[in-house]
């Protein structure tokens, strides 16, 4: 992990702001995703890159936080399920179950 990675974050977010400041309606779903996505990636990246120097490390402290993330983003959804304030017929929803599915299948064989 060096600069340029912490640096290409950066960039994406700056282009993710930018969009959304444009206002555009259009594209306002879209740049929010990005945005989102931006500011997860720099997070995940700076957080690496301070917390560790080695390679084998990083790969794995990488994926440490992804799955906490993703941990905590299923029981957001979970919650939501339960309060009824997320459609069972969310777009997007039934992308979620298949990887979702994959993910409990393929972590039970991965050592």
């Amino acid at each position: 992990m060096g600069d340029t990675e912490v640096r290409n974050a950066l960039n994406e977010l700056r282009e993710a702001l930018e969009v959304l400041d444009a206002g555009e309606s259009a594209t306002a779903t879209g740049a929010i995703h990005a945005l989102a996505g931006a500011v997860d990636v720099l997070r995940t990246k700076v957080w690496a890159f301070l917390t560790t120097h080695q390679a084998g490390d990083l790969n794995r402290y990488l994926g440490e936080i992804r799955v906490r993330r993703a941990t905590e983003a299923c029981d957001e959804i979970l919650a939501d399920l339960y309060a009824e304030t997320l459609a069972p017929n969310t777009p997007g929803l039934g992308e979620f179950r298949a990887t979702l599915a994959q993910v409990a299948e393929i972590s039970k064989t991965v050592s």
